[in-house]
């Protein structure tokens, strides 16, 4: 991957930023060879998720895996070590990630001086000139420490990374891995809202109010939409063709409604419940036109969990691999300036009937009980939502019954009593 200033954002001072830099894999800083070497080096890189420390760590006293000497596990009182926790992918080397630890407010400021309105997820960045990587989060998530470095965002259409990156399993629990699925044909099987978030636009509103890592509040209201999509996967890694992840985006809201800000401030509790069944049917239109034009590229990462036994203090390694999804855009962003895209928007369209309505999906409500009661399958249908349907009609069983493969990885993740995900951060 080849370093261009010229996809660096326009209002970034690029006076300070040499041309001839060179973009390295993160294992280029880890090497002590090349201390001598780092000046006019960066990464390239996107961040997946963004956490902060648990309200029990603050307060407890607990075993570390963060290391400061990565041949050596030592033990370490988190509680203060550091302030924000962002999990990035290596955009140069795909799958693997790092890690990028800030100590404070303050540097977490630094760090994202250039996005105080905008997601740090679904945003590349270049990082230039980091530190020597001495840090290891178990053996195998090297940590940038930071410093005095600070994101430099690129632009959406920067070309970045030039083809995609297929799902790769970890082989252990301590291995973080991220994927890049372009020109996707998803479906969402489940749509709902909720305002249990905060009111940045930092954290992608993909955390609750009381684990949001935003630092600047904006002017809209605490609402985001939770989609669980369903996309392909291969059936020798997963035993299933296709997988259900769930997403909570604030950026991936913006694809459906026409200007979400607006929409945010304008509705309340009582209006969202009323309209639940109209968004859910304008949300699979608008993700069907998209399957048409294009398709979506989906953004996630994945780690094998651990299982914590009632009563035992360890937790021990859990087989089950879980996708997570960071991101879900239109592969083709243009679309979204068409008038025909804008027609199919979610506007403030609440005093309106259903008969006013252009943009409701033809299908009946797929997830729907009522579609689930039919026990004849030919099992000739079992991926037909990933070709064109906007126009069938009918209420035949899309699904045949076979939701049990579909879905399987989504529930054992989401309702095993005994599966935790693993933390990645420190503790």
């Amino acid at each position: 991957m080849k370093f261009n200033i010229n996809s660096i954002r326009q209002f970034v001072d690029r006076e300070t930023i040499d041309p001839r830099t060179k973009v390295k894999e993160i294992s280029y800083f880890t090497k002590e060879r090349h201390r001598s070497k780092l000046q006019s080096k960066a990464l390239c890189l996107t961040v997946l998720q963004v956490k902060t420390p648990s309200p029990a760590s603050r307060t407890a006293s607990k075993i570390s895996s963060f290391n400061q000497n990565k041949k050596n596990k030592i033990t370490l009182q988190p509680a203060k070590s550091y302030h924000r926790y962002f999990l990035c992918a290596d955009a140069s080397n795909p799958p693997h990630c790092f890690a990028l630890i800030t100590h404070s407010v303050a540097k977490t400021m630094m760090l994202t001086k250039h996005l105080e309105d905008e997601s740090y997820i679904g945003t590349f960045f270049y990082l230039i000139e980091p530190d020597m990587i001495t840090s290891t989060i178990g053996e195998y998530l090297q940590v940038v420490d930071y410093k005095r470095q600070n994101l430099v965002p690129l632009s959406p259409t920067a070309t970045v990374i030039s083809r995609p990156s297929p799902i790769v399993l970890p082989a252990t629990s301590e291995e973080t891995f991220y994927f890049v699925l372009e020109n996707q044909q998803i479906k969402i099987t489940k749509s709902d809202s909720t305002d249990d978030t905060c009111k940045g636009f930092s954290c992608d509103r993909q955390k609750n109010k009381a684990e949001c890592s935003c630092l600047t509040l904006t002017g809209s209201n605490a609402l985001v939409y939770q989609f669980d999509i369903e996309f392909q996967v291969d059936r020798t890694q997963f035993n299933y063709d296709t997988y259900v992840a769930s997403l909570s985006s604030f950026r991936t809201c913006t694809v459906f409604f026409h200007n979400f800000v607006d929409y945010c401030n304008a509705t309340n509790p009582k209006l969202k419940t009323s309209m639940l069944f109209r968004r859910r049917s304008q949300i699979r239109r608008i993700a069907k036109y998209i399957n048409c034009h294009g398709g979506w590229k989906l953004i996630g990462w994945c780690k094998k969990g651990l299982l914590q036994i009632d009563g035992e203090a360890e937790k021990i390694p859990n087989n089950k691999v879980a996708l997570h999804l960071s991101y879900a855009y239109p592969q083709n962003p243009e679309i979204m300036e068409t008038e025909d895209f804008s027609n199919l928007q979610i506007k403030n369209d609440f005093k309106m009937s259903l008969f006013q309505l252009k943009n409701l999906d033809s299908d009946e409500d797929e997830s729907s009980d009522s579609s689930d009661t039919s026990n004849e399958s030919n099992g000739d249908d079992e991926i037909n939502f990933f070709g064109p349907r906007l126009s069938q009609q009918g209420s035949s069983d899309d699904d045949n019954d076979d939701d049990d493969h579909r879905s399987a990885s989504s529930n054992d993740s989401r309702n095993s009593s005994l599966e935790t995900e693993a933390e990645d951060e420190p503790q």
